[in-house]
């Protein structure tokens, strides 16, 4: 799917993966902690691979106690945010008042001449995130 999930969890967690694609599911943990005193936050990170065929297993995964990060490639334009409408669907009936993280990625492929284009796709992110009134979507 190229979509970059798997590249950001392993730069949330501080590592350099490459470029690779996830089969089936990858489960790790992540601690964050905000600034040097401050609380330590514990995440257990469910990273599923994109492809077609896993797509019905995903909905046995949803729960109230998550925090869901949906990724759309940036190069692939408005049919990369498009794709983002089924997940927030499935969400939104599925587990309503959850937080939904919006995370466009691939920017640093993004040549310069493009990026008002990439404005123009975060308009349309908010535009759509609005829509899911029973969402926390940022």
């Amino acid at each position: 799917q190229n979509r970059g999930k798997t590249t950001l969890v392993a730069r949330l967690q501080g590592k350099d993966c490459g470029n690779q694609s996830t089969v089936g599911v990858d489960v790790s943990e992540w601690e964050y902690r905000p600034g040097i005193g401050k609380r330590l936050f514990y995440f257990s990170i469910w990273d599923f691979g994109g492809q077609e065929e896993y797509y019905t297993t995903h909905q046995c995964f949803l729960s109230q106690r998550s925090l869901y990060i949906l990724a759309f490639n940036l190069l692939e334009g408005s049919a990369g945010v498009e794709e983002l409408k089924p997940w927030l669907n499935n969400i939104s009936l599925r587990v309503p008042d959850s937080c939904v993280i919006i995370v466009g990625t691939h920017l640093d492929e993004v040549a310069d001449e493009d990026r008002e284009k990439v404005d123009s796709l975060l308009t349309i992110v908010g535009e759509l995130a609005m829509q899911y009134d029973k969402l926390k979507v940022s």
